[in-house]
């Protein structure tokens, strides 16, 4: 009855441990098989799968500053390049990317933003062009297109040559750009806004794996 209690509390608190469930149940039906065992546990509960939450992987501004300043020696290879600095200074989903307009960029003044709305969740978005995002846009007449493999496919290139460790993808400018903002002082709500989440507690997570609010509130004591 004790291993009963205790598998019903592990179960219905940890769904991410499916797999290990999963396996563990397997070795209870062979234990059975050979007489070692009476009965599974099992039997009488179900389990979740659940999801396996990663954290998300971004780059640091020495890293950015690598991918700034490597030459590629391909046009095409140059051209990936150029997009995934737009996107680390734009914080643009991939399909953004591709259907972006120089009709999203206004003036304000001295300054120039890029509104819009997100593909995916229609979600608007408002940021600054910041000047590494510029000097992309001065470069085209029209940003460059291609699917979505062949760009996480260069991708790799662009990271083999920069010396990049972590693995690069689309989504690695994303959290860049999200983690970017955070580590220069801008309020969560700020980027959330920036980046086009529907939700701040999507921003969040980003200020939790950086521990953002943890030094902020701490600063107070000083």
């Amino acid at each position: 009855m004790g291993f009963d209690k205790h598998l019903r509390k592990t179960i219905n608190s940890q769904p991410v441990l499916y797999k290990r469930h999963n396996a563990f149940k397997g070795y209870i039906t062979k234990a059975i098989k050979l007489g070692m065992c009476k009965s599974n546990p099992y039997d009488e509960f179900k389990y979740a799968k659940g999801k396996e939450l990663k954290q998300p992987i971004f780059l640091t501004e020495e890293e950015l500053n690598k991918i700034l300043k490597y030459k590629p020696e391909t046009d095409k290879l140059e051209r990936v390049k150029d997009l995934f600095v737009f996107q680390c200074y734009t914080g643009l989903a991939f399909a953004d990317l591709m259907n972006f307009d120089r009709e999203w960029i206004v003036e304000d003044g001295e300054y120039k933003i890029i509104r819009g709305f997100r593909s995916k969740t229609n979600t608007d978005f408002i940021s600054l062009l910041l000047p590494e995002a510029e000097k992309v846009l001065d470069k085209y007449d029209e940003l460059p297109k291609l699917s979505n493999q062949k760009y996480n496919d260069f991708l790799k290139v662009l990271q083999s040559g920069a010396g990049i460790k972590k693995t690069i993808t689309s989504h690695v400018a994303r959290h860049t750009y999200a983690t970017y903002l955070l580590n220069k002082g801008v309020p969560i709500a700020s980027v959330s806004k920036a980046i086009g989440h529907s939700s701040i507690k999507q921003t969040e997570h980003y200020a939790r794996l950086l521990g953002k609010t943890v030094i902020s509130d701490m600063k107070k004591l000083l």
